[in-house]
């Protein structure tokens, strides 16, 4: 009685949950019956792009070094200056002194993307950082 009792409840169960979507980090089991429709849904906990802050400091030995920030996961970095492409992957980047022009860091990740471009000039004596 009690078997029969256990596989009413499974069938009852599975007659319920046709054509569920699922989601793979629900803690509740989720049935299909053999050869109906069970979907699963991929949850991914991850923060959208923030606003996107680029700062360019000169350094005592003339190297200037851009560096790219913003709030979020799984960020992706791009730099371009005057639109050609410099580097992908790193959140900084070394120009040489004499770098001018605009520079444009682009970050992404699978929920979206931004952008800021900032006019870099060449070190000129002076160590002060640039924050835009």
């Amino acid at each position: 009685m009690i078997l029969m009792s256990g596989l009413m409840l499974l069938l009852l169960q599975t007659a319920a949950c046709l054509d569920r979507f699922c989601r793979l980090n629900q803690s509740d089991p989720c049935y299909a019956a053999l050869g109906h429709k069970l979907s699963l849904l991929m949850v991914l906990d991850t923060t959208p792009i923030g606003s996107v802050q680029v700062s360019i400091i000169c350094s005592s030995s003339g190297v200037m070094r851009a560096s790219c920030s913003s709030e979020g996961d799984q960020l992706l970095y791009s730099w371009t200056l005057n639109g050609d492409t410099l580097m992908d992957g790193n959140s900084s980047i070394d120009l040489n002194e004499g770098t001018d022009g605009n520079i444009t860091c682009s970050v992404k990740n699978h929920i979206n993307h931004g952008q800021t471009t900032i006019s870099a000039k060449p070190c000129s004596g002076h160590f002060n950082e640039t924050l835009c």
